[in-house]
């Protein structure tokens, strides 16, 4: 049987792994719902070279965002099974950058 401090450190993990996942989900979905507006809204100059390279559409870019997401959360795995105390930096540093930007889009 796992220890209450292992199954809190597993725990852990899957609460930050869920909650920049979820993050990066809410994200697309404003790209997809509002793409009309996109090359007027987004503040990202990779953002909007990618959108103007796909002729407009936010494909590109979409693609682009969850590469980069998959990217972070499989570095995100890989430090958290080889170093712990790093793991919780990594993490926390996530966790603070989805929380901004849930700010930035709804508040």
């Amino acid at each position: 049987m796992e220890s209450p401090a292992r199954l809190a450190q597993y725990f852990a993990y899957w609460a930050i792994f869920f909650f920049v996942l979820t993050v990066s989900c809410v994200d697309l979905y404003l790209i997809v719902r509002y793409q009309s507006v996109m090359q007027i809204e987004e503040k990202n100059d990779v953002g909007l070279w990618l959108i103007s390279l796909d002729g407009g559409s936010v494909g590109a870019f979409c693609a682009v965002k969850m590469f980069g997401t998959c990217l972070a959360l499989g570095v995100f795995k890989k430090i958290w099974m080889l170093n712990r105390k790093w793991g919780w930096t990594i993490g926390g540093g996530l966790c603070a950058a989805q929380t901004a930007l849930l700010c930035y889009l709804f508040l």
